[in-house]
């Protein structure tokens, strides 16, 4: 089924407030939806794309430096900045809000959480001026997206985005609010698309788990999403413009919230002909 055409209706970003119950009724029914940006902020996220190309294109000693791992939980650690998930890919991963996390070894992280810029790489410099810029454009569209689903089910937006931001994590002092971080991420994946990566999957089938997550679509197509109104995947970017049209699906948080009224949306990246 994964190259059945889809059928879906695609919703102009600008215009989501009025095609609200559209927009509320497609994720309810089929987990995800798809939304078209302007041309300006379209082209935001090519530039960033195309800027990412020479970072990883880097030297892994070169990359291995822009990497600062911190006490995200008692149970595991977070990322921010690079790193190479598996034979099949590696990431950029872009946070705000670090509080006093520093990186021992370089100096990289002032004491704000932000990045030294003397003698960083212009491939770092070039990618993290354009990425925060996306970050920006993509967790609003999120913000806003979710806000509009909560009010469909007549649930207050405000006070489930006030306890889901209160500072959950303390990484450096558990009694300072201000060494807390918003765990919301901005993830640059670059899949290699391999003979050496050929066994390891991209990415397996999964459900995030926080609110939303939003996807541009991509100009080599792997993104295939699991539509929940017909038990079908769908290789869903095969159908889109690339960086005008973006896939916006629910998580696990959203589903426990709303009571199941907007499932957890399973999706999975396949193999290319090409890197991604």
């Amino acid at each position: 089924n994964r190259n059945k055409v889809a059928d879906f209706q695609k919703i102009e970003w600008s215009e989501l407030f009025t095609h609200r119950d559209l927009f509320c009724n497609t994720i309810a029914n089929r987990g995800f939806a798809v939304l078209t940006i302007d041309t300006k902020d379209s082209e935001l996220l090519q530039e960033t794309y195309h800027a990412s190309f020479p970072f990883f294109a880097e030297a892994s000693p070169v990359k291995s430096q822009q990497t600062l791992l911190f006490p995200e939980t008692p149970a595991c650690k977070g990322l921010f900045g690079w790193n190479q998930v598996n034979p099949a890919k590696e990431l950029f991963r872009f946070r705000r809000h670090l509080g006093s996390v520093q990186q021992s070894n370089q100096g990289w992280w002032e004491s704000s959480g932000k990045k030294k810029e003397e003698g960083q790489p212009p491939s770092v410099l070039a990618l993290k001026s354009l990425a925060y810029k996306s970050f920006d454009l993509l967790e609003n569209i999120v913000y806003k997206s979710f806000e509009i689903l909560l009010n469909g089910i007549d649930m207050n937006p405000q006070k489930i985005f006030d306890v889901h931001k209160e500072p959950n994590y303390h990484l450096a002092n558990p009694t300072q609010t201000e060494d807390a971080f918003y765990p919301s991420p901005f993830d640059i994946f670059h899949y290699f698309n391999t003979r050496e990566g050929f066994s390891t999957p991209n990415s397996s089938e999964h459900i995030d788990p926080g609110f939303m997550t939003v996807v541009p679509c991509s100009p080599t197509p792997g993104l295939e999403i699991f539509d929940c109104s017909t038990g079908k995947w769908i290789a869903i970017e095969r159908f889109l413009d690339p960086f005008r049209d973006l896939v916006i699906f629910t998580g696990r948080t959203a589903q426990e919230i709303t009571k199941d009224i907007y499932p957890g949306s399973p999706h999975r990246v396949a193999k290319a002909y090409k890197e991604r």
